[in-house]
């Protein structure tokens, strides 16, 4: 008999002067939250053997969180009427928040089903008592104790107010099998359309529907632009380079060990009246693809 486990780790991002409060503590007490991280960010985690992620486990440490903050409920209380109980010491009273309860409530079932965190994440955003919860990053991974076909895997997941994203590696596998299929069929409207559902649905993770309607006509606009040619590579060494790719400028240092190419690419953007993409230990993460592109668009450095 062959078993499947799932382990994963991530991080809760909070605003300026955020970070794990009471309510925070309760909501993801199933994930094992751990405040001990640097400022503005706590560890969440669950384990295969160890961990308990069910809805009961969540509703349990509400109940208790209830109970500390002089919060009465019924002793069979369910989680609707906890939430409910603890939304009213809150102050809340948006309408919205009871079709929230709802919908809660029917996704958590009887509490034996695994609490996703994208809920949890909604649900601190209406529990608010100055956590200042702002995103959430979670990396996860499958795995069997024994050699069976596709029992090995993971998932990324981001999620914020404005961005809700998600995607495993078997979701990866399945789109470079459909588009490789429909590729050697010559099918070109086929795989146009492989390529299209995949950029909507990576669209559908902006959460605010003007702001993606306006950035799915920047990606048409950009997709159907002439590429721009790099203008300029100067690599002092084989770990170091400056690039300048149409207006972006990137550069990689690792051990930041030459000023000189820092201040070249700083003086470039003065001129050009743009920013340093950098990477290694000064690349701003959300910028990965952007040095990405530029990489993948050498052509024949120069070195200097």
């Amino acid at each position: 008999m062959a078993n499947t486990y799932f382990d994963g780790t991530g991080i809760l991002i909070f605003g300026a002067n955020g970070g794990v409060t009471p309510i925070i503590a309760a909501i993801f007490a199933a994930y094992s939250v751990d405040s001990g991280f640097p400022v503005e960010q706590a560890m969440i985690y669950c384990e295969a053997e160890g961990s308990d992620t069910r809805w009961q486990s969540v509703k349990e440490s509400l109940i208790a969180y209830a109970a500390d903050q002089g919060i009465e409920l019924a002793d069979d209380a369910g989680l609707d009427a906890v939430l409910k109980a603890i939304g009213s010491k809150l102050g809340i009273t948006d309408p919205a928040f009871a079709g929230f309860v709802e919908r809660l409530s029917l996704e958590a079932g009887d509490g034996e089903t695994d609490a996703d965190l994208a809920p949890l994440f909604q649900l601190a955003q209406w529990f608010d008592d100055g956590h200042k919860l702002e995103g959430m990053r979670w990396e996860g991974a499958w795995h069997c104790d024994k050699m069976r076909l596709f029992q090995f895997g993971g998932v990324g997941y981001f999620c914020s107010n404005r961005v809700d994203v998600s995607e495993a590696t078997s979701d990866i596998s399945g789109f470079g099998l459909h588009l490789d299929a429909a590729l050697a069929k010559g099918d070109r409207d086929a795989a146009a359309g492989i390529l299209l559902t995949k950029t909507r649905r990576l669209l559908d993770s902006v959460t605010d529907e003007t702001v993606r309607k306006e950035l799915a006509a920047a990606v048409a606009t950009g997709l159907l632009a002439p590429q721009p040619a790099v203008q300029m590579v100067v690599m002092p060494s084989q770990d170091q380079a400056l690039l300048v790719h149409g207006d972006i400028i990137g550069t990689r240092d690792p051990d930041y060990g030459d000023p000189d190419l820092h201040d070249l690419a700083d003086r470039l953007a003065k001129a050009m009246k743009t920013t340093v993409v950098h990477t290694a230990i000064d690349m701003p993460e959300n910028h990965d693809w952007t040095w990405g592109a530029v990489i993948a668009s050498l052509q024949d450095p120069v070195t200097a």
